[in-house]
């Protein structure tokens, strides 16, 4: 711009000369025309931008000084050069305070310098104008990043399908700045349709409210389309798609986008505006985005709720089955109560034959209700001997009590039955053949070598004792002496041992005057305990006695210590105990 004609051409021709072809080069002789002149350009094309303004100082009513800070108003990026013949210092001061002035020039001017001056002033401005897009792109990324971001923690605090499907639209309402978002989900029942699991807008009118809900076919429409072929669509115009399906209205721009897992289209995230255009292109890798993070949700959802289903079918079938259990265990506890009652029948050894023992003591310990263990006192008619048994028959529980049950009426029944002057080794080996012959034990047992017995035989005027043991399980201690007999281990004891047997059977005879014997299951030896943890074994036992804690006071405390010693550890077998005094 310059009021003088000749300047003004000499001006335009020296620009033409080194500037581009693809700029625009406008005209004006005053500034009251510059003005008109972007006003038509901007008219004709909204896009059209002015890199550059190069205006004369001195001009009419209005000076360039004053038209750059006119102009600067709606184009503060234009870079602004002023011209001027007069050294004015205020005059380019303003301009250079009020408009960022990029450079004034004095004329005449020389080429060389205006031309630098001009391709540094565009270039500066593309430069400013790259940065500025940078920025702007960046800050975009950043904006969308964090919707997606914020998208993806409403997403993951969801718990449900529902949940997930609703919480999408509504934060694409609130931060895509939508008139409606609808997620669509494939149908379980009928998995060639699309049903609304969530819409927001005018089909929501409360909390999780939806109008006329629609079902799509995989297919139709835009929706379904989508859904069959997996790619996301955005439609500027929808008044131009033949597909388009009306729902609540009718609206003019539409953004679907398939929810895929593993290769597999699962759900549809869809939005529609009344307005033309509206989507951003952007928005379909927002969208994408969003909806990767959704389906991997839904699947998340979807699994853990089969696992939650699969779970409580199991924890019903466990507790139906647990009843079951228990009402037979029931059943089990009310036999083995009754087992109990009729063992203890059958053990139970009438007190005028424990009177004729010092110190009798009887340590009886099933290791539940019933047990494999028994033992047997009787005396002949005048009481002048005593017949005493102490047995471990295979196994515990209810199988070892029904043992015992035979046992114990075998061995009552050959006391009563057999020759009393026979020896105690050939009223053992009868029993045997008793058990065996009978068939009780069945086809599997060809001895009673797991069972373990001891009997006994006391004169009680003499003291003498006749024994006869297949274990090691019977001790007699002289407290005087504070010294332990074991008969089993006597020189002088004999050994019995025919085909029928598999164990050896110990036989002889000893006195037991003043002195303590006991009689004893492998149950109270093998149990665990104590500090470290291990057998109890004989060496403990026998310390237990001769140390001055098992017979005390004229009383046995093995009850007392077994329990120590076991602490709170399972009781491994069941036990018994049988000592006294002669």
């Amino acid at each position: 711009m310059d009021d003088d004609k000749l300047v003004l051409s000499s001006l335009t021709m020296q620009i033409n000369s080194f500037v581009k072809s693809n700029y625009l080069i406008t005209t004006a002789e005053s500034a009251e025309e510059a003005i008109e002149v972007i006003k038509e350009i901007r008219n004709s094309d909204p896009n059209s931008v002015f890199p550059l303004i190069i205006t004369d100082y001195q001009m009419g009513e209005m000076n360039g000084s004053e038209l750059l800070i006119y102009l600067n108003k709606d184009y503060p990026e234009t870079k602004k050069i002023l011209l001027t013949g007069q050294a004015d210092l205020e005059g380019i001061k303003m301009a250079i305070e009020n408009v960022e002035l990029f450079r004034y020039m004095q004329k005449p001017w020389e080429k060389n310098d205006l031309q630098i001056t001009i391709n540094e002033a565009l270039g500066l401005y593309y430069k400013e104008k790259q940065l500025e897009e940078e920025a702007k792109a960046n800050f975009k990324l950043i904006k969308n990043l964090e919707i997606v971001n914020h998208f993806s923690i409403l997403i993951q605090e969801s718990d449900t399908i529902e949940d997930v499907a609703w919480s999408v639209c509504e934060n694409a309402i609130v931060h895509l700045e939508y008139e409606d978002c609808i997620i669509y989900l494939i149908d379980k029942d009928n998995p060639n349709y699309l049903y609304q699991a969530a819409a927001l807008g005018n089909k929501n009118p409360k909390k999780r409210l939806i109008l006329g809900p629609l079902k799509i076919k995989i297919g139709d429409g835009i929706v379904g389309g989508v859904a069959k072929s997996g790619v996301a669509e955005l439609i500027p115009d929808t008044s131009k798609d033949k597909r388009y399906i009306t729902d609540d209205i009718h609206r003019l721009s539409e953004i679907t986008i398939p929810i895929i897992h593993n290769s597999k289209v699962i759900g549809i995230i869809d939005s529609e505006h009344s307005r033309k255009n509206y989507f951003p292109k952007d928005h379909i890798e927002i969208l994408t985005t969003i909806a990767s993070m959704t389906a991997t949700k839904l699947m998340q959802v979807k699994y853990n709720k089969e696992l939650i289903d699969h779970q409580t079918h199991l924890e019903e079938l466990v507790n139906q089955r647990t009843k079951e259990l228990t009402d037979i265990n029931k059943g089990i506890e009310e036999n083995l109560d009754n087992a109990k009652i009729i063992q203890s029948n059958l053990l139970l050894t009438p007190e005028k034959h424990i009177h004729l023992f010092n110190e009798f003591h009887l340590f009886y310990s099933p290791q539940h209700k019933v047990s494999g263990d028994f033992y047997v006192l009787l005396t002949n008619s005048d009481q002048s001997k005593a017949f005493i048994a102490v047995g471990d028959c295979v196994g515990h529980g209810v199988g070892g009590a029904f043992l015992t049950m035979f046992f114990l009426y075998a061995i009552r029944d050959m006391i009563t039955t057999e020759n009393d002057k026979k020896g105690l080794d050939v009223l053992f080996m009868s029993l045997e053949k008793r058990i065996l012959n009978s068939g009780f034990l069945g086809s599997g047992f060809e001895s009673f070598a797991t069972s373990d017995l001891s009997l006994l035989r006391v004169d009680l005027k003499n003291k003498n004792v006749e024994f006869a043991s297949n274990n090691h399980n019977i001790i007699v201690y002289d407290s005087a002496k504070n010294e332990i007999y074991k008969p089993y281990d006597d020189p002088n004891s004999k050994l019995a041992k025919t085909k029928e047997f598999s164990k050896n059977i110990k036989y002889g005879t000893f006195n037991s005057k003043n002195k303590y014997i006991a009689m004893f299951s492998d149950g109270i030896i093998d149990q665990f305990g104590g500090e470290k943890f291990k057998k109890l074994k004989r060496k403990v036992l026998y310390q237990w006695i001769t140390e001055g804690k098992l017979f005390k006071d004229n009383k046995c405390n093995i009850d007392q210590l077994f329990n120590e010693y076991k602490g709170k550890e399972n009781q491994i077998d069941d036990c018994i105990w049988m000592s006294f005094k002669l």
